[in-house]
Order: structure tokens, then sequence, then C-alpha cells
């Protein structure tokens, strides 16, 4: 059984080749974005990060998390961030979740 099953497909609003970190953190083209690869199957390099924030908080790096772990041969990153993301740029993302280690695989 798929998610889509029995409803109609969203339409895509993005071009095939673009990826969210092509855009900002959290902006409508970055999900859409997404949307798109995982329209594709979720082909993406072989890894899959999933960013949540807290909207009209100041970010708090220190209280913030991430999970790392494989998933078959896809690295997943569920990041949590206590804050928002509109000052933090991708390259600042990226070294954040750099810093926790991949845990293993999901169960």
């Amino acid at each position: 059984m798929t998610l889509w099953q029995g409803k109609p497909r969203p339409v895509v609003a993005t071009a095939s080749g673009l990826k969210p970190g092509d855009f900002p953190i959290g902006s409508v083209e970055s999900r859409a974005a997404m949307r798109a690869i995982l329209d594709r199957g979720g082909d993406m390099d072989g890894s899959f990060r999933i960013v949540s924030e807290v909207i009209g908080k100041e970010l708090d790096l220190e209280q913030s998390t991430c999970r790392r772990y494989w998933s078959g041969d896809r690295l997943i990153e569920a990041v949590c961030l206590t804050g928002s993301s509109n000052d933090l740029t991708e390259q600042q993302l990226d070294a954040f979740v750099k810093r926790f280690p991949i845990t293993g695989t999901s169960t």
C-alpha cells in the first residue's frame, strides 16, 4: 500500500535536477525540491536529511539535536533545531550535523 493509493498524485513544481540544498533551508523552493525527490523514489546521492525547526524562536544550537544512522545504503539525518534556521547557512548546518556520530543502522 502506498501513501498515494486512491488519491491523485500532487503536481511537482520543480525540475527533476533541483535539490533542496540549492535553496534556503525551509523555503518553499527547498520543500518543493524535496517533494520532487520523494516522488522520484528518494534518489538523492545516497543520503536523506530531515530538518525541523521552531519558527519564531531564536536558534540555539546548544539545545538542538541530530540523529544520524544508516538505513540500508542510505544515510538518514534527522535534525531538530530549537529555533528558526533563517540565519543558518547550508555550510553551518552541515558543520552542525557532522558533530554528531553515525550511530548504526535503523531497526
